[in-house]
């Protein structure tokens, strides 16, 4: 049963939704699609509204924001947690307990999300791009392209996002955008950036790599490897995730090995924070792994 809402008008168009009630990850099973580490917590998002708020990386404490939406992303900076998805629809909160709702002036559907100098930067379907440097009044952004973007993320001074056909746009201020090449035409789902280099990965077990968000290169793709959803960055080691309970872990960006997962399950999000790798998937399952253990746990749902 998912918890009860209490759901009050505010000024300015907005909505305040204070979840009455929560759940262990094992009392209902949504698919959990984004998880981020910051501010000393993991807040995770998926389908039937879905907010997951853990102090460890192991236990979420679930809610539910939304009653028939599906959100698709989350990130936070300035204080402020960030969550997207259907709709054009956007929740932020300060607690990850109670969540602010309002709408873009898009129905687009919002499915990547990332924080950096100041800006929030969301991204969604057919080249959708908004940014905000308060979290409520947003700007819609010219892409360039019509493709729809799936992922995003600021490192090294400048927002690049990922998308479909293999879509890689850079931009220093989230304003203006600037088409790159990656080298392949396979959607790109998921990117993350460590100290050296950018990652990201995407349909048919595509990983691609870049020292400056400017020029990519291949480094895998095919293989029999299912669709790679997610990639986080820790201190000398890189994870990626994806369907099937697919894990694949690195050093350096460039040379991956299959790891166990010890599910079946697809894998859509991971993030790295408190020595911990979180990722979070299907039926609210739950992968961790301490760094350097090079063992994953699954934690079921």
């Amino acid at each position: 049963m998912l918890a009860v809402l209490a759901v009050s008008l505010l000024l300015g168009g907005g909505v305040l939704v204070t979840s009455c009630g929560g759940h262990h990850h094992d009392d209902f099973e949504p698919d959990l699609l984004a998880v981020k580490f910051a501010d000393n917590a993991f807040v995770a998002v998926g389908k039937d509204g879905t907010t997951a708020n853990s102090g460890d990386g192991i236990n979420y404490f679930l809610q539910s924001v939304s009653s028939t939406g599906i959100l698709f992303t989350v990130t936070f900076g300035n204080g402020i947690w960030v969550a997207a998805g259907d709709n054009g629809s956007v929740f932020t909160s300060t607690d990850t307990a109670n969540w602010f709702l309002q709408f873009l002036p898009s129905s687009a559907t919002i499915r990547g999300s990332a924080f950096g100098n100041g800006v929030y930067c969301l991204v969604g379907d057919n080249g959708t791009i908004f940014t905000s440097t308060n979290a409520g009044a947003w700007l819609g952004r010219n892409a360039g392209t019509g493709a729809t973007l799936r992922g995003a993320t600021f490192a090294h001074g400048q927002f690049v996002v990922v998308g479909d056909g293999g879509t890689v746009l850079t931009s220093p201020d989230g304003a203006v955008w600037t088409l790159r090449a990656s080298g392949t035409s396979n959607p790109l789902l998921g990117i993350d950036a460590g100290i050296a280099a950018f990652v990201a990965v995407g349909g048919s077990g595509t990983i691609i790599r870049s020292l400056d968000a400017v020029a990519w290169t291949v480094v895998q793709t095919g293989g029999g490897v299912p669709d790679l959803q997610a990639v986080a960055f820790g201190p000398g080691e890189v994870v990626v995730v994806g369907r099937q309970g697919t894990i694949l872990s690195s050093s350096d960006g460039q040379s991956f090995t299959p790891q166990d997962s010890g599910t079946g399950d697809d894998l859509f999000g991971v993030t790295f924070g408190l020595n911990l790798f979180s990722a979070v998937g299907e039926d609210a399952h739950i992968v961790t792994s301490t760094l350097g253990s090079s063992s994953f746990v699954s934690r079921g749902e």
